[in-house]
């Protein structure tokens, strides 16, 4: 194979590489739990089982303390301009952010099909 041909090649597949990791979408999920251990686990588990069906979606699982240190630490996310796209938090916690207009539902992102 001559040399035009070569870089020809290699300049297409680093191009097929770059759009190929272009279109996986990063998820960040922050989750409380009062003690690690086997829970943990089964979040994982849960996370792996997702991206397995899913493989262009990756989810930054983080555990981050008990529900209260969970919802600062989402607000601090959401404050520096790096949120978090999930959070398990208390259903309080989750209404309060909704009346702030911090949470936006699913249907109501432009370009989303709720079918």
């Amino acid at each position: 194979m001559n040399a035009i041909k070569k870089m020809s090649l290699a300049a297409f597949s680093a191009s097929a590489l770059a759009s190929a990791a272009a279109a996986e979408t990063e998820l960040t999920m922050y989750y409380p739990i009062a003690v690690g251990g086997a829970l943990t686990e089964v979040v994982d588990g849960i996370v792996a089982d997702f991206e397995a069906e899913n493989p262009d979606i990756k989810v930054n699982a983080i555990y981050s303390g008990n529900y209260d240190d969970t919802r600062v630490r989402a607000l601090s996310a959401l404050a520096s301009g790096e949120p978090a796209q999930l959070a398990v938090m208390f259903s309080i916690d989750a209404y309060d952010l909704i009346e702030q207009d911090l949470i936006v539902a699913y249907e109501d992102i432009e370009g989303v099909n709720p079918d």
